[in-house]
C-alpha cells in the first residue's frame, strides 16, 4: 500500500506533468503569435513611458485603465501592472508579452482540468474537457492579442479561487475557512484583472444551492465575505472612475450600436449575439476580429432574423440544464451555470457598456460549453472507445488548423486590418485600421481611400475623424483639418485630438485658440505639446515663457522658429 508521503509525491508529479502538457499544447497552438506586434487596443498602454521606467507601479493602482480617461469605464490595475513588470523585466520586445500570454493560457487549461476533477472526480471527463477547451478557435483572440491578458488573468485567478472554494465547502458540516479566505483573495485579484468576473459569487452560491444538503443559512454565511469584498471593490471603482464605475462608458455608437437603442431592440440583438457566441464556440466559421458597426447591427423586431430565435433557444436550453433536477448537479448543469452566469455580465441584457461583441470576452464563459462538450465526448468514449477517440481527434484537428492560422491575424496592424475587411466587409473598423496603417507608412492616398470607405459607413466615429483631420494636415488643408478635429473632439476628449487641432489652428495663425487647447496638457510628458506651445509663445513674442518649453538656443533665428513649427 502506498504511503501518504509517496501518494503526495505522486500527485505533485502528476500535476507538474499536466501543467507541462497544458503549456506545451498552448505553445503548439499559439507559438505562431510570438513575433506579433502591438496592435489595436494595445496602444492604450504600449506607448506609456511611465510603464517602462517603474514610476507608475504604485500610481496605476489608483487610476483608470487609460489614465485621465474615466469615461472609458475600465479599471484593471493588475493587468496594467503585469504589463509594467513585463516592460521592466524584458524591455519593449513584444516577444515576452506573447510568451507570457501563452504560458498563462497553458495554466488556465491545466486549471480547467483541475476544476472538473475537483467537481466530479472523473479523470477522463477532466482531461477531455480541458483538451476541448484548449483547442477552441474562439480563444485565438484572447491569447494572440496582447491586450487580452485581462481575460487570461481573470480566468487564471478565478479558476484557482473556484477550486479552493469547492474544496473549502465539500463538507457542509466542516467549512474550511482558511481556504475560503484564500479563495476570496484570488477572487479579488481576478476583479483587479477584469471587472466582468464580479459575477463569480453568484456562481459559487448557485453551486452550493445545487447541492441539496446545503442549508440556505450556511450558503449565506459562506457567500457573505465575497459580497463584502465585492462591495469594497465597487467602492474603489467609484473612487477611481466616478459615475462611469457601474456600467457606463463613452464608447461610440460605432463600437456599440445597441447602446442608444430602446430596451426591446437591445434584447432582440442580445439574443442574436448569444447565438453567435455559442455557435461560433462549437462551429468556428467566419470568426472575426470585429463585430462593430455595420457588421453587427441592432435588430428592431424578433422576426428580423432566425438567429434571434436560435439565441432564445440556446439560452433557454442552458437555463433548463441548470434548474432541471436530473442535470443540474452534472457536468451539463454546472457547465451551463458557468456559461450563463459568466455570459450574463458581458451580454447587453443588463448593462450596455463595452463593445457590442468580441470573441476574446467569451474566453471564460466558453469553459462551461467545453464542460458540456466534454461530457458528451466522454460518454461516447466510454461506450465506444475507438469511435470516441476518432471523433474527438477529428474535431481537435480541425480546431487546431483554424486556431494556428488565426494566429497570423495578430502579427501586425496590416494583417489585423486586412482580416477585418475580409471577415467583416461591412464593418467600419477594418477600413479604419487599414487607413491608419497606410497613414503611418505615409501612403496618404491609400490611407485616404480606406478612410473615405469608413466614412461612407459612418460619419461620427471620433477616431476616424481624428485620422481624417491628420490626413488633411498632411495635405496642408488646415481649415478642413480644423473642422474634422473639432467634430472629433466634441465626441471624445482625447489629448491627441486636442494636440493636432492645436497644430491646425496654429498653422492658420489662431495662436490664442491653439494655446487654450494645449494648456490642460502642457505639464504632461509630451514633448510635441511642449514644442508646439513654446513655438506659439515665440510667435506671440513671449520669449521668456517659450524658454520653459523649448531647448533654448540664444542664436535661434526667426526662420528656425518657423522650422520648429513646420516640423511638429
Amino acid at each position: 500500500m502506498m504511503s501518504t508521503k509517496s501518494l503526495s509525491y505522486s500527485k505533485t508529479f502528476r500535476s507538474l506533468f499536466f501543467i507541462f502538457i497544458s503549456i506545451l499544447i498552448s505553445f503548439i497552438l499559439y507559438g505562431k503569435s510570438i513575433n506579433g506586434a502591438f496592435v489595436y487596443d494595445d496602444f492604450n498602454w504600449a506607448g506609456r513611458d511611465d510603464l517602462r521606467n517603474g514610476t507608475s507601479f504604485l500610481k496605476l493602482w489608483g487610476e483608470p485603465y487609460i489614465p485621465d480617461l474615466n469615461e472609458n469605464g475600465t479599471y484593471r490595475p493588475l493587468t496594467i501592472f503585469s504589463f509594467a513588470v513585463n516592460f521592466s523585466l524584458f524591455g519593449d520586445s513584444t516577444v515576452s508579452f506573447h510568451l507570457i500570454n501563452i504560458i498563462i493560457n497553458g495554466l488556465v487549461i491545466f486549471l480547467a482540468y483541475k476544476l472538473i476533477l475537483t467537481l466530479f472526480q472523473d479523470e477522463a471527463l477532466a482531461i477531455i474537457t480541458a483538451i476541448f477547451f484548449a483547442f477552441m478557435p474562439i480563444h485565438s483572440e484572447a491569447v494572440a492579442f496582447i491586450k487580452s491578458r485581462d481575460e487570461l488573468l481573470r480566468s487564471l485567478f478565478i479558476l484557482i479561487s473556484f477550486i479552493l472554494f469547492i474544496k473549502a465547502t465539500t463538507d457542509c458540516t466542516a467549512i474550511r475557512w482558511k481556504l475560503i479566505i484564500s479563495s476570496l483573495v484570488l477572487y479579488f485579484l481576478a476583479l483587479l484583472a477584469k471587472e466582468s468576473i464580479v459575477i463569480a459569487p453568484i456562481q459559487y452560491a448557485a453551486l452550493l444551492w445545487i447541492r441539496k444538503d446545503y442549508p440556505k443559512k450556511l450558503i449565506f454565511k459562506v457567500i457573505l465575505p465575497f459580497v463584502l469584498i465585492t462591495s469594497i471593490y465597487l467602492m474603489i471603482r467609484f473612487l477611481v472612475l466616478g459615475p462611469f464605475a457601474f456600467g457606463y462608458d463613452n464608447l461610440t455608437f460605432v463600437l456599440n450600436p445597441i447602446r442608444q437603442v430602446s430596451l426591446l431592440p437591445r434584447i432582440w440583438t442580445t439574443f442574436a449575439i448569444t447565438f453567435l457566441y455559442i455557435s461560433k464556440t462549437f462551429i468556428p466559421w467566419n470568426l472575426s476580429a470585429t463585430y462593430h458597426y455595420k457588421h453587427l447591427e441592432p435588430y428592431y423586431n424578433p422576426f428580423q432574423s432566425i438567429t434571434i430565435f436560435l439565441g432564445i433557444l440556446y439560452l433557454t436550453a442552458l437555463i433548463c440544464l441548470v434548474i432541471y433536477k436530473k442535470t443540474r448537479n452534472t457536468p451539463l448543469g454546472i457547465g451551463a451555470l458557468i456559461t450563463v452566469t459568466s455570459y450574463a455580465i458581458i451580454s447587453k441584457f443588463f448593462l450596455t457598456a463595452g463593445e457590442i461583441m468580441a470573441e476574446r470576452m467569451f474566453y471564460y464563459p466558453s469553459l462551461g460549453l467545453a464542460m458540456i462538450a466534454g461530457f458528451f465526448f466522454t460518454q461516447i468514449y466510454r461506450k465506444k472507445k475507438t469511435a470516441g477517440i476518432i471523433l474527438l481527434s477529428g474535431v481537435l484537428l480541425i480546431y487546431s488548423v483554424i486556431t494556428i492560422n488565426r494566429n497570423t491575424i495578430w502579427l501586425s496592424k496590416r494583417n489585423l486590418g486586412e482580416s477585418m475587411v475580409r471577415d467583416a466587409p461591412k464593418s467600419i473598423m477594418g477600413h479604419f485600421m487599414l487607413a491608419t496603417v497606410e497613414f503611418n507608412e505615409r501612403n496618404y492616398e491609400k490611407a485616404k481611400e480606406h478612410a473615405q470607405k469608413a466614412y461612407a459607413i459612418n460619419k461620427t466615429m471620433p477616431s476616424l475623424l481624428h485620422l481624417m483631420g491628420r490626413l488633411a494636415i498632411a495635405e496642408g488643408r488646415y481649415d478642413l483639418a480644423e473642422k474634422l478635429l473639432k467634430k472629433s473632439l466634441s465626441q471624445s476628449n482625447y489629448r491627441e485630438v486636442s494636440k493636432y487641432l492645436a497644430y491646425a489652428l496654429a498653422k492658420q495663425g489662431k495662436y490664442e485658440e491653439s494655446l487654450k487647447l494645449l494648456l490642460p496638457y502642457i505639464n504632461n510628458d509630451d514633448s510635441q505639446i511642449k514644442l508646439l506651445a513654446g513655438t506659439i509663445y515665440l510667435k506671440l513674442g513671449k520669449e521668456e515663457v517659450a524658454k520653459k518649453y523649448l531647448k533654448w538656443n540664444d542664436d535661434l533665428q526667426q526662420f528656425e522658429e518657423q522650422k520648429i513649427l513646420d516640423g511638429f
